[in-house]
C-alpha cells in the first residue's frame, strides 16, 4: 500500500497513488497515520546511524536506503496529498526539510 521499497520506481508510486482511492474508508483514513511514522522511523534511524562512532561502506549503505525509502513515501504523499489531511503533508515536508533527506 505505501511505497517503501528501496527500489520503488515513480511509474509503481504512481500506480499505488492511484489505487488510493479503491481503498476503504478505514484503511484510507489511517494511510497519513502510516506516511507520518514512515517518515519518522526512517528520520530517527538515519540519525542513529550518522552518530555511530563507526562508519563503513554498509552504515553508507543503509542511509542511503533509508534516504530513498523516505524520498519515496514523500513522493507519494505529495500524489495523494489532497487526499490527505494538511497536517501529514506539512509535516512530512517538514521533515524533509530539517533531517536532510
Amino acid at each position: 500500500m505505501i511505497p517503501i521499497e528501496n527500489d520503488a520506481d515513480v511509474g509503481s508510486i504512481r500506480r499505488r497513488a492511484q489505487n488510493f482511492g479503491t481503498l476503504h474508508d478505514t484503511v484510507a483514513r489511517n494511510v497519513g497515520i502510516l506516511l507520518k511514522m514512515t517518515v519518522e522511523c526512517c528520520n530517527r534511524l538515519s540519525a542513529e546511524l550518522r552518530d555511530s562512532m563507526y562508519a563503513d561502506a554498509s552504515r553508507n549503505q543503509k542511509l542511503n536506503e533509508l534516504k530513498t525509502r523516505a524520498k519515496n513515501v514523500m513522493i507519494y504523499a505529495g500524489m495523494i496529498q489532497y487526499k490527505l489531511p494538511a497536517h501529514v503533508y506539512e509535516f512530512i515536508n517538514c521533515r524533509d526539510m530539517t533531517e536532510g533527506f
